[in-house]
């Protein structure tokens, strides 16, 4: 249930660059970028 929520949330809250390098990682550091990139809300 958590994967499978956090895999469908993914792609909605981080951007296509952030998304397709996070798709590539585990769940704790996807977890982590996920935090990480909310926070910074880097805008380019």
């Amino acid at each position: 249930m958590t994967s499978q929520t956090i895999e469908s949330t993914l792609p909605s809250i981080l951007p296509d660059q952030t998304g397709k390098v996070t798709a590539r990682l585990p769940l704790p550091d996807y977890l982590e970028l996920g935090k990480l990139t909310r926070g910074r809300a880097p805008k380019n």
